[in-house]
């Protein structure tokens, strides 16, 4: 598992980005004095891509879209069925019932998502929003491969904080983040807000049970001396 997540960020971070970073370089080669350096891509895709690639590509980038869309509509729906409604609020339905509810939880996160969009003014906005609202969660899931003490509510409590916080100085506030120096506030205070609650919560909560921590200690053998009073009782 250390070996795969190792080859996944560098696959993700420094291989899969070049033939964008490439594109970059050659349009500020081609299209100097531009004014929008944001359509030197498309400059680039116009002028000098022939013209059976360049359907290959905006059929690529459709497919992108949709099966990105369609995925995070199912994840949406998986979670709030799956871990919250199935869980905590009726426990014994049929599975029809669950599908027949997950269907319309996806109704209800496409219209969610279509008044938010609706708010934006630029892609920019969107993932900066995105990371704003996921940033306090970063610490903790990390450290939850270093540290045995972590449980659920760690991370529910990190997530709650990071998206309330995060809102807060956007909205509340009126922080705006197209602003740089402004987006690295907004970035710092929910992470650290959001990371002093986390652990917080944690200390005030109770562990994952012994069996849970040994099987899995023994099945992903985290590292760190954070683990070690797990270690110690696993010593196969």
């Amino acid at each position: 598992s250390l070996l795969a997540t190792l080859w996944f960020n560098i696959a993700h971070y420094a291989l899969r980005p070049w033939p964008w970073i490439l594109v970059a370089l050659v349009s500020l080669v081609l299209y100097p004095g531009i004014e929008d350096k944001q359509t030197g891509y498309i400059l680039v895709l116009l002028n000098h891509l022939p013209s059976g690639f360049k359907g290959l590509l905006l059929a690529s980038f459709a497919a992108a879209f949709m099966s990105t869309v369609s995925t995070q509509l199912n994840w949406g729906s998986s979670y709030i069925i799956n871990d919250f409604y199935k869980r905590f609020i009726n426990k014994n339905a049929s599975p029809r019932h669950y599908v027949k509810a997950a269907r319309w939880t996806t109704v209800g996160i496409v219209l969610a998502g279509a008044v938010v969009t609706s708010q934006m003014e630029s892609i920019a906005g969107a993932w900066k929003l995105l990371l704003a609202l996921g940033a306090g969660t970063g610490s903790v899931y990390i450290l939850r491969w270093f540290w045995w003490r972590i449980n659920a509510w760690s991370e529910i409590s990190a997530m709650t904080a990071s998206v309330v916080v995060s809102i807060f100085l956007q909205f509340g506030l009126g922080m705006d983040t197209a602003n740089a120096q402004v987006f690295a506030k907004v970035m710092l205070i929910t992470v650290t807000i959001s990371s002093g609650a986390w652990i917080t919560v944690t200390l005030l909560t109770q562990p994952e049970s012994e069996e849970t921590l040994l099987q899995f200690y023994r099945k992903v053998r985290p590292g760190g001396n954070l683990w070690k009073p797990i270690a110690d009782k696993a010593p196969d």
